[in-house]
């Protein structure tokens, strides 16, 4: 008798918990209409300009919508996605369900890979390779990429996108496969680069609803509205092979004696030996390695390129940045050499126009959507079970307290008034928590070393009209639409500094 009132009152409290919790309010948001709900409120293009508004519209810095029964909580302020996100990471480091993905064969992503043991194992080789304290060993071939999108500006400065989107996939194409870039014809790069920007198409907003809305998937290939299924199927295909044919390269390399350190070699020489004899679990092994792969590549190239076409547009249109950058450079080092990431520490206002640049510029202005496990409650507000949260780091960039005047390109808000490198920090950028940015610190290195080598090398300047003699303004440069947001084509003038060739020639 006692245990039924006992297991009676447990099941009472646990009902009233709850009752309670489900009374609990969301956060505030867009009301929204009967059954669709906030499906015609949630921004398809730029959304996180939309959202940084919600903060005001709703005097609040986390927003809740609801798009057919899906649950969205977008994430305004950076205190808030730390509480989130890191202090309580093992219930907010899933992923949310991407049906386009799926179709396409793009779920091996270890950005996509739902939170879990194989999740792990792919972080776990992937940091083994590019943490912080080993960054080092990959400082020769960042630098000789380097030299080489150098020499092509020289050469040809009217191509600097594609010199900053070659410079981009060659030095993560040389770290994880071992594959030398020679050329944009490249019939293995043209492939690659197709698929990943498959990929980036059906993760943007404005063009597919069926990642947002999964219901969608139900439209047969013959309905209107349901062609993505032959687009994704051919994607597949490409997607597929783009995987392949880079770890066979890199295995092939590696069994024709090929002595060059790179991600796969090292990879297989720290577990190669447990897994040969393990049948379908090395099989299984072999193919996580792969996906790993595949991500780092896919994920570092479209970020890095974008990155460095801002900094080309921000030195043109910031001449006074520009000019105080080169002079710290030509003072630390002098006008024969080019600066190294052995320099970074001796260079505070480089440094700095870094920081700003990833501050002012996020290549990632939504960040990636995080999906909670289990119910939740914070600061008073009912958070469910798979709720989609979104970091608008574009939101946090924009925080007029930390960052007053946020339009502005700033780099001394990241020093002290002694010159030195402060502790205000623009890493946030990278994400959160355990699934922050994996190849942060070889995405850090690689960007660094690009603009200080360019500012070393070349001045940046708007272009003049040749017909009225007068500047054309890239502030005016719009962005596109896409989740890695590219300046839409702009003109610049890149001049060589005075003896700036023979630095180049010379190797210094």
């Amino acid at each position: 008798m006692i245990w039924g009132i006992v297991a009676f009152a447990a099941v009472l409290f646990l009902f009233n918990a709850f009752q309670k919790r489900r009374r609990l309010p969301y956060p505030p948001g867009p009301k929204g209409w009967p059954v669709i709900r906030n499906v015609l409120d949630v921004p398809r293009s730029q959304p996180w300009y939309a959202f940084t508004e919600w903060t005001k519209t709703y005097d609040s810095p986390l927003v809740y919508a609801n798009a057919l029964g899906t649950h969205i909580l977008v994430v305004n302020e950076m205190e808030d996605a730390i509480e989130l996100l890191e202090r309580r990471a093992a219930n907010y480091s899933d992923r949310p369900r991407f049906p386009l993905m799926e179709l396409m064969g793009w779920m091996f992503n270890t950005g996509l890979i739902p939170y879990g043991d194989v999740w792990r194992l792919h972080r776990k080789l992937i940091q083994q390779c590019f943490r912080k304290d080993v960054m080092k060993r990959h400082h020769s071939v960042i630098l000789s990429k380097t030299r080489e999108m150098l020499e092509k500006l020289a050469n040809t400065p009217e191509k600097f996108t594609q010199h900053c989107h070659i410079f981009a996939s060659a030095t993560v194409l040389s770290l994880v496969y071992g594959y030398e870039l020679a050329s944009p014809d490249d019939s293995l790069f043209k492939s690659t680069i197709h698929a990943i920007d498959e990929a980036l198409l059906a993760l943007s907003p404005a063009k597919f609803a069926v990642n947002t809305f999964p219901i969608l998937l139900n439209i047969p290939r013959w309905f209107p509205g349901g062609g993505f299924h032959d687009w994704a199927a051919a994607c597949k295909e490409i997607t597929l092979k783009m995987r392949g044919d880079l770890y066979d390269y890199a295995k092939e390399s590696i069994e024709k004696g090929e002595d060059r350190p790179t991600f796969v070699r090292d990879i297989l020489e720290r577990y190669g030996e447990k897994t040969a004899n393990m049948g379908k679990e090395g099989l299984e092994f072999e193919d996580i390695l792969s996906a790993a792969s595949a991500t780092f590549f896919s994920a570092g190239v479209d970020t890095t390129s974008a990155t460095m076409q801002m900094a080309i547009l921000m030195l043109a249109t910031h001449p006074e940045v520009q000019q105080k950058a080169q002079a710290e450079i030509r003072q630390v080092l002098g006008n024969g050499q080019l600066p190294t990431l052995a320099d970074r520490s001796s260079l505070p206002y480089t440094e700095a126009v870094f920081r700003e640049l990833l501050r002012w510029r996020p290549t990632g202005p939504m960040g990636s959507p995080h999906a909670v496990r289990e119910d939740d409650v914070y600061k008073g507000y009912f958070i469910p079970r798979g709720t989609l949260v979104i970091t608008n780091i574009w939101a946090m960039t924009r925080n007029e307290t930390l960052f007053p005047e946020p339009e502005i390109f700033r780099p001394e808000r990241f020093l002290n008034p002694d010159g030195t490198i402060s502790t205000n920090t623009s890493a946030f950028t990278f994400g959160f928590g355990r699934r922050i940015c994996a190849g942060r610190y070889l995405a850090s290195d690689t960007v660094w070393l690009g603009l200080a080598q360019i500012l070393a090398m070349f001045t940046i300047s708007n272009a003049v009209e040749v017909s009225t003699g007068k500047d054309i303004t890239p502030l005016s440069v719009r962005y596109t639409d896409d989740v890695i947001p590219h300046p839409r084509p702009y003109r610049c003038s890149i001049q060589l500094n005075d003896g700036a060739e023979r630095l180049v020639a010379s190797g210094n």
